[in-house]
């Protein structure tokens, strides 16, 4: 649980924040943290690449579009494809950064599968640190992805891009459940 008042994470039934002292009262105490596992995490991503898969077909069909036509419209060709590819690459990039740093703290998956990418202090991340986090994944995607299979196995769940940006993928806990 994280403490209203520093964020610090405090042990579920603490009376006291271990860090500042704040003592917590009935009404106000720390929302518990329920780390997001690792198959959770992955059906997150297959909603998020179903979103993105109809945007995928529209550039593939642009690139296609582009590769054809004459030898002499060679240049003018792979200047359409890099452009199509580097208009795909933008915006995945802003679909991540933007909705994980939004006050939704997560993709359209993440929030569909009940997820939030928070800082280690449970507060939502800004743009800068969903720009770490996002480029970070290009880490865990090497080595036959080992990065993302890192979530099975650290304790707070968090895969190799979430140790390098410092970020965490939480549950969300329904409101009635907080006081259990």
């Amino acid at each position: 649980m994280f403490c209203s008042q520093c964020g610090i994470e405090n042990l579920m039934d603490a009376p006291v924040c271990r860090l500042c002292g704040y003592r917590f009262t009935a009404a106000e105490r720390p929302i518990p943290v329920v780390y997001a596992g690792f198959w959770r995490r992955a059906a997150a991503m297959l909603v998020d690449f179903l979103v993105f898969a109809p945007l995928q077909g529209i550039f593939f069909v642009l690139l296609v579009t582009a590769q054809m036509g004459g030898a002499q419209q060679a240049r003018s060709q792979v200047g359409a494809a890099v452009i199509v590819l580097a208009a795909f690459a933008i915006g995945h990039w802003l679909y991540h950064t933007i909705l994980e740093s939004s006050s939704w703290m997560g993709t359209v998956g993440k929030r569909v599968c009940g997820l939030r990418v928070t800082g280690l202090d449970g507060r939502r991340i800004g743009f800068a640190r969903a720009n770490g986090r996002y480029f970070a994944k290009f880490l865990s995607a090497t080595f036959m992805s080992f990065g993302y299979l890192l979530a099975a196995f650290t304790e707070k769940k968090q895969a190799l891009h979430d140790i390098a940006a410092s970020t965490l993928v939480v549950r969300v806990v329904p409101s009635g459940l907080q006081s259990r």
